[in-house]
């Protein structure tokens, strides 16, 4: 009869000591996500156009104190998340446009739009020339084959 309650009790200490988990693991299931960091940051978002008002893809956005960078999406759209609040200077570049660079201030739980228009840097763009000179001490090298007779080749040679 010991045995029996022996037997009840390590199987109810052991569906409480798997609720007790199931309850712990649901409760920081919901917190996963809400970092205590999380809570005290802040986001930049914004729009890049060209001068001719056409979304610019590809650019280059770096928060520069915060060493992050992201690039623009096809439609010209940025972002950049979870940045602790601060002054910080966003820059702005493309190949073939000109850098742009703004101060922004970072403040928690908010979120600051910085819109960009780039105009065409002409300096970028202008015409590249590739010369080259053939030298005179250039002269083609030759390879030398001679025939030999398969008597002659040792047996530890093999053809690949």
């Amino acid at each position: 009869m010991s045995r029996f309650y022996t037997l009840v009790f390590v199987v109810l200490a052991a569906f409480n000591g798997a609720y007790a988990q199931t309850v712990m693991l649901k409760a920081s299931a919901n917190n996963a996500g809400e970092l205590p960091e999380d809570k005290e940051t802040g986001a930049i978002q914004g729009l890049i156009q060209t001068n001719d008002n056409q979304p610019a893809a590809y650019v280059s956005v770096t928060l520069k104190e915060a060493n992050r960078t992201t690039i623009t999406a096809e439609n010209g759209f940025y972002s950049l998340r979870k940045i602790k609040p601060g002054q910080y200077t966003l820059l702005v570049t493309m190949a073939g446009l000109q850098s742009k660079e703004q101060s922004v201030t970072v403040k928690a739980n908010e979120s600051t739009e910085i819109n960009f228009t780039l105009s065409e840097n002409h300096k970028q763009l202008e015409e590249v020339v590739v010369i080259l000179h053939k030298s005179l001490n250039d002269q083609p090298v030759t390879v030398g084959k001679i025939a030999i007779d398969p008597k002659d080749l040792p047996q530890a040679v093999t053809v690949i």
